[in-house]
């Protein structure tokens, strides 16, 4: 009989934490990612220099809060450490991914700007751009200093936009630094066209050719 209570309460504790974190972190307008984590896992530790930087990252976020949650002080209803989910619109979602910042940016982009088109605030009319007879073309790569791809990407971007200099606009944006500018991008690093009052997203390699084809093809030029 005290074994059968036993079960059943831990069942009931289970559900209430359970219940009690939706409710705690799903009363928002923002969505939530939580950590949860412990001081004692290895893996904790090796990843909480990651979800710092993801902090300082969102701290300004108008989307999404990014909360930590310390598994020794707290109970957690999780199956290990750490866990990262993420609570919105009243629902849970746990990430599987890997543990880098390209890949829970990109988790939280495409389940917080779920079912949303947004365009990235650069590609969209500014008053300056409206007061123009002939919006420039221009040619955007949104990066980060954090992702290894962008950072193997900036000398085939340089290149690219030297020899494009005469042809079209071609403009940075540091999404660390510039977060408004970014909401929308699918992740780092994004290069987007936006020509003939049409936006074109660059999905091809990442390859100083292929980028000078892709321009050439939608501007008409070689």
């Amino acid at each position: 009989m005290i074994i059968l209570l036993l079960i059943l309460f831990s069942f009931i504790l289970v559900y209430y934490i359970n219940n009690n974190s939706t409710e705690m972190f799903s009363n928002t307008n923002k969505a939530q990612l939580v950590l949860y984590y412990t001081n004692w896992c290895g893996h904790s530790r090796q990843f909480l220099p990651v979800w710092n930087r993801l902090e300082q990252m969102y701290q300004n976020n108008a989307s999404v809060t990014l909360t930590k949650v310390d598994c020794e002080k707290e109970k957690c209803d999780v199956a290990g450490f750490p866990t990262v989910r993420l609570y919105v619109a009243g629902n849970k979602v746990d990430y599987n991914g890997n543990r880098s910042m390209n890949d829970i940016v990109s988790f939280i982009q495409q389940n917080v700007q779920s079912g949303v088109e947004q365009q990235p605030a650069l590609l969209q009319a500014s008053p300056s751009v409206q007061n123009m007879q002939a919006p420039p073309n221009m040619l955007i790569l949104y990066y980060t200093d954090w992702c290894g791809h962008s950072q193997r990407f900036q000398p085939i971007w340089n290149n690219v936009a030297e020899k494009l200099k005469s042809v079209v606009q071609c403009v940075k944006i540091n999404c660390e630094k510039d977060q408004k500018m970014c909401v929308g991008v699918p992740g780092y690093p994004t290069v987007m066209l936006r020509a003939n009052g049409k936006v074109y997203t660059y999905n091809g390699d990442r390859s100083e050719d292929d980028l000078l084809r892709f321009v050439g093809s939608i501007l008409n030029v070689k």
